[in-house]
């Protein structure tokens, strides 16, 4: 098991409805606990997919627990 680690992403793009919002330079994932395996996944994901919970009662598995995601904008000048 694996706790208290930051993965990098580097550059994205990030799609809301089918379009694009923005591009950002870096995500950053703050993963509190999860087990190398999933670890792995989550650093060689092509797409990573931001869903909402419905509620604690929903049979959602949550490979990831505890999960701040940051990212920042890429100026103009930046691009992917």
């Amino acid at each position: 098991m694996v706790m208290d680690i930051v993965v990098e992403r580097g550059p994205r793009v990030i799609i809301v409805g089918g379009k694009v919002l923005a591009t950002v330079d870096n995500i950053s994932i703050q993963v509190a606990e999860a087990t190398e395996e999933e670890l792995e996944k989550l650093k060689s994901a092509y797409e990573i997919r931001l869903v909402k919970m419905l509620g604690e009662g929903d049979s959602v598995v949550t490979q990831l627990r505890n999960c701040a995601v940051e990212y920042k904008r890429l100026d103009e000048k930046g691009g992917l």
